[in-house]
C-alpha cells in the first residue's frame, strides 16, 4: 500500500496551497483530483485574495488595525460569527501571504481600486486587503504541465485563449481614449499570436485563477509532489479508534487504498452540482433555472465523504453560497456559456429590472447581494432572471457582459440573440417581453434620479463601494449614477449563479473537521468551499473565498507538519 504523511483532495488554490506548503514544511504529499486536469473552480476565476494587514500594504505605509479587522468581521457575520474561526483567519492570513511569496509559490500585487464590500460597516477597508495574483509566463512549465491546466471560462478569454491580466484592464477599456492602449494590446495580440504558432492551444500569458494555478502547479513540481489526475477519492478509511488511516481512491475503473494519517477535503464544495444545489437553494428547489459556473467536478464529493465517517455541515451562515448574475452567451454549436456581471452593471448608463420592468437592487452593489434580490423579486413567477438595460453611450464605453466596448462590434450579439437593441425605450421593452408602459415609467423615475445624482429608492452611488466600482471619469460626473437617455438602447438577460458554495464542514481553527458533539475527527481537515467559512456566510471584499481558501490552508499544512 502507497503511503503519504498527507493526502489532498483537489487541486484548486485550496488544494495546491495545502500541498506545497505542507511539503515545504517536509511532508510527503499526494494530491488527488478527480478531472482530467488541476485548477478547479480557482483556473476560472479572476485569483484575488483577500488578506487583511498584508505586507505589499504595509510596504507602503499602510498599517491595518487588527481591532478594525476584527470589528469589521464580527460585524457582517452578524449572529453568525465564529470567534474562533475569525481570530485563526485573521492571525494568519498574512503569514500565510509571506511564506507562499517567499518560496515562490506565487505573487500578488494590491488592488487598490477594491474596496471591502460593506462599506457601511466599522471597519470596512477603502482598498488595501484585496490583492491580484501578478501574470504568470505559462513557458515556464514544461508542455506537458502545461497541457494539464484547467482552461478559464471562454467568456473571459479573447481570441478563443487569450487571458486579461487585471492590469491590462485599463487598457482594454480605454481603447478609444489613448494611443497607449492600442499599443499594450497590440503586443498583448502579438505574443499570443506566437504562442499559437509554436503550438500551444493557448496563450502562455496567463492572469487571474489561471496564473496562480500554474503559480502554484509550478511550485509543487519543484518540491515533488505526486499529483493524480482522472483520479476520484471515493471513501475515508478509519481505524477502530476512528482516525483517519487513509483513502480510498478510483481511477480507470481501478480501486486503489492510499496509507495516511492526514486527509484535508479541498474538493470546491458543491458549486458545480446542480443536485446538491436543488437540497439547498429553495429556488432551483422548486425547478427555477439557475446557472453553473463552477468547475463541474465540484459536486460535494469532499463533504460527503467526510459526512460518512461522521463529520457534519455548518448551516449556522446567513447565505449558502457566493452569488453572482451572469448572462448566458450563445456559442457556434449552440450551447450557451456565461459570463458573470463583475463590473458594467455598477457603471454609470445602466440599470436592471425584474421581468415585472421594475428595478429591484442598487445595481451598483455586490454581485453577492444581486442575486438574492433577484430571487426574491421572482419569487411569484416561474423564472429567476433579470434585464440589464443600457444606453448607447454607456455599452459603447464600458461594454455589456461578453460584448467589449468600442471598437468592438455589436452586430454579431444582436443576430445571435444574446443582446437586444430598439431605438427607444418602449420597442425595447416589446422586443424582450416586458410590458412597455411600465418599463418606460421605471426609466423615467430611474433618469429623473440619476439627473440629481440621488437614488431614494436603492440608495444607489451613496456608498464608497460603489463610487468604487464606478467610473471616475463618467460624462456627466457620477460615477456611479448616469442616466439612460440616448438610443438606441440594450438590453440583456441576466441569471442566477453561484461562484462558490458557503455551506461546509465544521472546522475548529486548526481546520479540523468536527462531529456534530464538537469532538475532532483525528487526521481529518478541510479548507476552502468544503470547509465553514470565518465570516459566517457573508463577502468581506474581493478575493475573500480564495483568501479564506489559502490561509486555512497554510494552517493544515502547520498542523499536519506539527
Amino acid at each position: 500500500m502507497t503511503s503519504y504523511d498527507l493526502v489532498v483532495i483537489g487541486s484548486g488554490a485550496a488544494g495546491l496551497t495545502t500541498a506545497v506548503l505542507s511539503a515545504h514544511l517536509g511532508l510527503k504529499v499526494l494530491v488527488i483530483e478527480k478531472a482530467k486536469k488541476i485548477g478547479g473552480t480557482t483556473a476560472r476565476s479572476e485569483g484575488m485574495i483577500w488578506v487583511p494587514d498584508n505586507l505589499h500594504a504595509r510596504s507602503i505605509g499602510i498599517k491595518d488595525d487588527v481591532e478594525d479587522i476584527n470589528t469589521y468581521i464580527r460585524e457582517i457575520a452578524g449572529n453568525h460569527y465564529n470567534e474562533g474561526l475569525a481570530k485563526a483567519y485573521v492571525d494568519n492570513a498574512s503569514k500565510m501571504l509571506e511564506l507562499v511569496e517567499k518560496i515562490g509559490a506565487a505573487h500578488f500585487k494590491l488592488a487598490l481600486g477594491s474596496v471591502d464590500y460593506e462599506q457601511e460597516r466599522n471597519g470596512a477597508s477603502k482598498g488595501t486587503r484585496a490583492l491580484n495574483p501578478l501574470g504568470f509566463d505559462g513557458r515556464n512549465l514544461a508542455r506537458s504541465d502545461f497541457d494539464l491546466l484547467a482552461d478559464p471560462l471562454p467568456t473571459t478569454m479573447l481570441f478563443g485563449g487569450m487571458t486579461i491580466e487585471s492590469a491590462d484592464f485599463e487598457h482594454y477599456f480605454g481603447l478609444t481614449k489613448t494611443p497607449k492602449a492600442w499599443w499594450v494590446l497590440a503586443n498583448r495580440v502579438g505574443r499570443y499570436a506566437v504562442d499559437r504558432l509554436m503550438g500551444y492551444r493557448r496563450g502562455t500569458r496567463l492572469a487571474g485563477g489561471h496564473g496562480l494555478i500554474a503559480s502554484l502547479f509550478k511550485a509543487a513540481r519543484g518540491l515533488n509532489i505526486d499529483i493524480r489526475t482522472a483520479t476520484s477519492a471515493t471513501e475515508l478509511l478509519m481505524n477502530d479508534k476512528d482516525e483517519i488511516m487513509g483513502v480510498r481512491v478510483e481511477s480507470d475503473g481501478k480501486s486503489e487504498d492510499i496509507k495516511t494519517t492526514s486527509v484535508c477535503c479541498a474538493s470546491g464544495g458543491f458549486a458545480g452540482s446542480m443536485e446538491q444545489k436543488a437540497r439547498f437553494f429553495d429556488h432551483v428547489a422548486v425547478g427555477k433555472a439557475h446557472v453553473n459556473i463552477a468547475a463541474p467536478t465540484a459536486t460535494g464529493d469532499g463533504a460527503d465523504m467526510a459526512v460518512e465517517v461522521g463529520a457534519v455541515r455548518n448551516n449556522d451562515i446567513s447565505d449558502y453560497a457566493a452569488w453572482a448574475p451572469v448572462s448566458l452567451v450563445p456559442q457556434q454549436d449552440g450551447s450557451t456559456v456565461p459570463i458573470p456581471h463583475f463590473t458594467d452593471r455598477n457603471k454609470p448608463g445602466f440599470l436592471a429590472v425584474s421581468p415585472k420592468a421594475k428595478r429591484f437592487v442598487n445595481e451598483s452593489g455586490t454581485y453577492h447581494r444581486f442575486v438574492p434580490a433577484m430571487v426574491e423579486a421572482c419569487a411569484d413567477l416561474e423564472e429567476v432572471s433579470a434585464w440589464l438595460i443600457c444606453d448607447h453611450a454607456a455599452i459603447r464605453r464600458y461594454g455589456m457582459g461578453r460584448v467589449g466596448p468600442a471598437p468592438t462590434r455589436l452586430a454579431p450579439h444582436i443576430r445571435s440573440g444574446y443582446l437586444f437593441k430598439a431605438a427607444t425605450i418602449a420597442d425595447l421593452a416589446d422586443k424582450v417581453g416586458l410590458d412597455k408602459e411600465t418599463l418606460s415609467q421605471t426609466v423615467t423615475r430611474f433618469n429623473d434620479y440619476a439627473e440629481k445624482g440621488q437614488d431614494p429608492d436603492f440608495d444607489r452611488g451613496k456608498s464608497d463601494y460603489d463610487i468604487a466600482q464606478g467610473d471616475a471619469e463618467a460624462i456627466g460626473g457620477h460615477p456611479s449614477l448616469g442616466p439612460v437617455a440616448n438610443g438606441p438602447f440594450y438590453a440583456m438577460k441576466l441569471w442566477p449563479a453561484d461562484i462558490s458554495s458557503f455551506l461546509g464542514l465544521k472546522i475548529d481553527h486548526h481546520a479540523r473537521v468536527l462531529r456534530e458533539d464538537g469532538t475532532i475527527i483525528k487526521g481529518l481537515y478541510a479548507t476552502g468551499n468544503d470547509a465553514t467559512s470565518p465570516f459566517g456566510g457573508a463577502y468581506p471584499g474581493a478575493g475573500a473565498t480564495i483568501g479564506f481558501a489559502m490561509t486555512f490552508a497554510y494552517i493544515v499544512a502547520r498542523h499536519a507538519a506539527s
